[in-house]
C-alpha cells in the first residue's frame, strides 16, 4: 500500500504549534479534523519521523470546498 508510512511518527500541527493530529503507520487518514471537529482553513505543519533516522517536515494548505 503505497499510502502507509511505516514505523513512523505522524504529527500535524496549527501554526501556533498545537499538535492536532497524531499517528504511526499513518495510512492517508487524516481529513482535516482534530477531535472530531473540522479544522479552520489555513496553514499547517508536518513531521514525519522515522526509526531509521529519516525526518520529513513541511506545510498543508487546508482548503475547504466552498458551497
Amino acid at each position: 500500500d503505497p499510502t502507509l508510512i511505516e514505523n513512523c511518527k505522524v504529527q500535524i500541527s496549527n501554526r501556533w504549534g498545537q499538535v492536532v493530529f497524531e499517528t504511526t503507520n499513518y495510512n492517508n487518514e487524516w481529513d482535516g479534523t482534530s477531535n472530531g471537529q473540522q479544522l479552520p482553513d489555513g496553514t499547517y505543519f508536518y513531521v514525519i519521523s522515522c526509526d531509521d533516522d529519516r525526518l520529513y517536515q513541511g506545510s498543508i494548505s487546508l482548503m475547504r470546498l466552498k458551497k
